[in-house]
């Protein structure tokens, strides 16, 4: 799993989102599996992964009126050195397929990376392998943070100086030893 550590546990709408300690690193592939023909066209599939997270992506011409990622130009890097440039015609999806053609189950998980929430706090969403996310999620015991108390806590564990600029506040404790706004 790729020496992931759990930082926090955060509450996140009706589930939690998880702090990890470093940003998956995936591996792309490319398949034209002949059995998967249920998206895209010809089962033309590319998966990433580092063996706990995926991002799956499948072909699908654009239209004038649908572009996948809104038109956005980037470049995906296969493992084998080819590259793919991709302007609106590979769509997120095909998650079904991948499982079949891996043979493995996946399932939609919230998370970020420490260095990340400190230059923006928002979690994103990511699919991960079953298994591996369940040993990840059990290999630590810690209590389930409140969402606003955690960004709070990370700011404050900031540099000041850093803390300033991001934010343009700044927090102490009360007596309490809770986080309060002061400017």
């Amino acid at each position: 799993m790729d020496n992931y550590k759990i930082l926090a546990k955060v509450k996140f709408n009706s589930g939690i989102a998880v702090v990890l300690n470093k940003r998956p690193r995936l591996k792309f592939y490319r398949t034209n599996h002949r059995n998967i023909q249920s998206c895209g066209e010809k089962g033309n599939l590319i998966y990433g992964t580092d063996g706990l997270f995926y991002d799956c992506y499948f072909y699908k011409r654009p239209s004038r009126y649908a572009q996948a990622f809104g038109g956005r130009k980037f470049t995906i890097n296969l493992e084998n050195g080819e590259s793919v440039d991709c302007h609106g015609q590979w769509w997120d999806g095909a998650r079904e397929e991948i499982c079949e053609l891996l043979k493995i189950e996946l399932t939609l998980v919230t998370f970020r990376a420490i260095e990340d929430l400190k230059k923006c706090y928002v979690f994103a969403g990511c699919t991960a392998e079953v298994n591996g996310w369940n040993k990840l999620l059990n290999s630590v015991d810690t209590p389930i943070r409140e969402y606003r108390e955690y960004e709070k806590k990370l700011i404050y564990e900031m540099h000041p100086d850093e803390r300033a600029k991001l934010m343009g506040k700044t927090y102490q404790c009360d007596s309490n030893g809770n986080l309060v706004e002061i400017s």
